[in-house]
């Protein structure tokens, strides 16, 4: 049984952030980028903007990497582990401003 995974609240920026990473990569990459990227941010208990910069382009960094190293590599993912990435992620509003 899958064990239930808690939600990384990303504000709108941050969202943005990890969703301009996450394009460059090539689609095959993109549920491992998601899981890994998710994985590191759990391990700081205060996030912002920057953080989330540098720990998504290191991921991204290190999965390209990856990638060459092994040609296409076996970075593809079932539609469970891409369910389980996506489910790492809930958008939280900004804050209204006013």
């Amino acid at each position: 049984m899958p064990s239930v995974v808690e939600p990384l609240s990303l504000d709108d920026e941050e969202l943005r952030i990890v969703q301009n990473c996450a394009a460059v990569l090539p689609p095959r990459l993109r549920s491992a980028f998601l899981a890994d990227f998710a994985q590191e941010m759990k391990t700081h208990p205060e996030h912002g903007a920057g953080l989330v910069s540098r720990v998504a382009r290191a991921v991204a960094q290190r999965l390209q990497a990856q990638n060459a190293v092994s040609g296409r590599g076996s970075a593809s993912t079932s539609t469970s582990a891409r369910a389980s990435a996506e489910a790492l992620f809930r958008r939280q509003p900004s804050p209204s401003v006013g």
